[in-house]
């Protein structure tokens, strides 16, 4: 999928952004999430959570702007118009 379509579930949205996602494989606790996602400039998944086994927890997909396009499937310049046309739209 190119990255200016919108795509359908998490899923595709990490895996079409998985040149932005940063993978923390090692095991963190999930006290420290918080602190580490802070860290983090764009999309972060955290693969082996201490307390819960299993489970898998990603963070800031949309925290700037360029992110925020990206998840709309739009370009930079488009952003703020399609939000607003998007916004517009009953569900």
């Amino acid at each position: 999928m190119a990255k200016n379509q919108l795509d359908p579930d998490l899923r595709g949205y990490l895996e079409t952004n998985k040149d932005i996602l940063t993978v923390i494989e090692k095991q963190v606790s999930i006290d420290d999430v918080g602190a580490l996602s802070a860290q983090s400039e764009g999309p972060i998944l955290f693969e082996n959570i201490k307390e819960h086994p299993g489970f898998r927890l990603c963070d800031m997909l949309v925290k700037h702007r360029w992110s925020q396009a990206r998840a709309l499937g739009v370009a930079e310049e488009d952003y703020l118009p399609t939000l607003a046309q998007r916004l517009r739209k009953p569900p």
